[in-house]
């Protein structure tokens, strides 16, 4: 008896583990397994149709309608991986979310966050039996008392959500994760934090800090400084990366109009833990394109299945003309690109974004800079067709790359290299004969080779350095050169 009792008090503590209040949400109530029922509502073949019990709304009760599914085929012995899916605005349950995750080998759940059902009616939806509030616009209700507003509300359901699948005997509770498109990724972003019982999150167009960007929202969050505040203060994503603890996944497009890259690229900057970004060339808005990621399911497979992992760049670098990342990959680089535009005015929706071929190196990817570009992304792909982007770096005109085979001294000069770029011999060039310590550096700011000068001219052979950016240094002087390979 002694042993059971003990048992069920170890059991309780390790589901109470992360019980407590984190902003305006009580965990020990999230973390409570709600109750819920099966419905016919909006039957889907295959897809299982449910009411959940979540936070009551102005004092009625709220039942969230959902659907779930888990895969065809035998269950692996712990259980299914599953995920849950968050929608965007004016959205509601989506089959067809269901649907692409069982066929990637996951149970998932989708459902309603703005107290529908998913039918239409003279195109609205159509109330849900026990309704929670919708969502008004851009945190219009932050007047409202915090249990009446509906980003409160929505972060609540999903996490409940989540609580009630990692209940479920045919899903593994530890291979749980979380996606989100447009508002949904916003929300991902926000329950990523605030729930770090996942596995992985992957929020897509959505992030935090949007009151600093200027895309719609940003603008829509900079017209009323109380509201900004407000959401500042309560809901801003960033509040909680410091809770993140399992790796994630930022997705957005180029020139996204409602989340600007600035949100992604700070957001996952924030977070501590690994975090993997696709920067999209143009891609639209809508889950129909977010459908068409396959990097999406590739990621959560390496975190959950210890699959081929994806490309992992490190931050990109220029080095005069050129800009560099160094990255690791379990499978070949097949091909890389950069992204760069040439606006510096236009807000980041507007700017118009080329791509070009870059180089790719043996732990490296490079490419020059086109003259005039404002900012630039590296874009890599591997042998199964799956890319992965830097983050976005703004060019700055400081430096500037010694030109090839450029010899003599201007009268502030200490130290010469070419040619440049370079195959095989390197010549270190200095103004005068006493002996020096040489150092090249790679991208990652890793000594590559190190040596002495024996004259004026020191030829150094770089033949097997892999191809990339270097930086050349003696006696406190800098060049930075760029191998490639025959």
């Amino acid at each position: 008896m002694k042993r059971l009792l003990l048992c069920v008090i170890t059991i309780l503590l390790t589901i109470n583990s992360y019980a407590e209040v984190v902003g305006p949400w009580d965990l020990n109530e999230l973390y409570t397994v709600p109750a819920y029922e099966t419905t016919d509502l909006v039957p889907v073949d295959g897809i299982t149709s449910f009411l959940y019990r979540s936070l009551d709304y102005l004092g009625d009760t709220v039942k969230v309608y959902a659907y779930y599914g888990v895969p065809d085929g035998e269950m692996p012995e712990d259980g299914w991986p599953a995920v849950v899916y968050a929608h965007g605005g004016t959205g509601t349950a989506l089959y067809r979310w269901v649907n692409y995750w069982k066929n990637k080998g996951y149970a998932c759940i989708s459902m309603d966050l703005e107290g529908h059902i998913p039918e239409k009616v003279e195109n609205a939806y159509v109330s849900s039996p026990y309704p929670g509030p919708s969502n008004s616009g851009v945190f219009d209700d932050y007047e409202n008392p915090i249990n009446e507003q509906w980003y409160y509300h929505a972060t609540a359901q999903i996490i409940l959500a989540h609580t009630l699948i990692a209940s479920f005997p045919e899903v593994d509770a530890s291979k749980i994760g979380i996606t989100g498109t447009s508002w949904g990724g916003t929300l991902t972003s926000t329950v990523m934090g605030v729930d770090p019982r996942w596995a992985w999150a992957i929020p897509v167009y959505g992030a935090g800090y949007l009151s600093e960007t200027d895309g719609y929202m940003g603008r829509e969050l900079q017209a009323d400084e109380l509201k900004m505040a407000f959401v500042d203060s309560t809901y801003n994503s960033a509040l909680y990366f410091d809770r993140v603890n399992f790796p994630s996944m930022w997705v957005n497009g180029t020139n996204d109009d409602n989340f600007s890259l600035t949100c992604n690229q700070k957001s996952s900057q924030k977070v501590t833990s690994p975090t993997t970004l696709i920067y999209s060339l143009r891609l639209r808005h809508s889950n129909n394109e977010a459908m068409k990621l396959n990097q999406m399911y590739l990621f959560a497979n390496q975190v959950v299945k210890a699959e081929d992992a994806l490309i992992d760049f490190h931050v990109p670098i220029q080095v005069g003309t050129f800009v560099s990342a160094a990255y690791t990959s379990d499978l070949a680089v097949d091909s890389a690109k950069l992204y760069y535009t040439f606006d510096i005015d236009s807000i980041w929706p507007e700017k118009y974004w080329y791509d070009t071929t870059a180089i790719v190196g043996t732990d490296s990817i490079s490419a020059s800079i086109p003259e005039g570009a404002s900012a630039a992304i590296l874009v890599a792909y591997d042998s199964r067709g799956a890319y992965v982007t830097t983050e976005y770096i703004e060019i700055s005109d400081d430096t500037v790359v010694t030109s090839a085979q450029t010899t003599g001294f201007t009268s502030n000069e200490q130290l010469q290299a070419y040619p440049n770029p370079v195959i095989t011999d390197l010549i270190i060039e200095l103004p005068h004969n006493d002996i020096s310590q040489y150092t090249i550096f790679n991208s990652s700011g890793i000594i590559a080779l190190s040596g002495k000068t024996k004259n004026m001219r020191t030829k150094v052979d770089v033949s097997h350095l892999p191809s990339g950016v270097y930086l050349v240094t003696v006696n406190g002087n800098t060049k930075i050169i760029y191998k490639i390979d025959e």
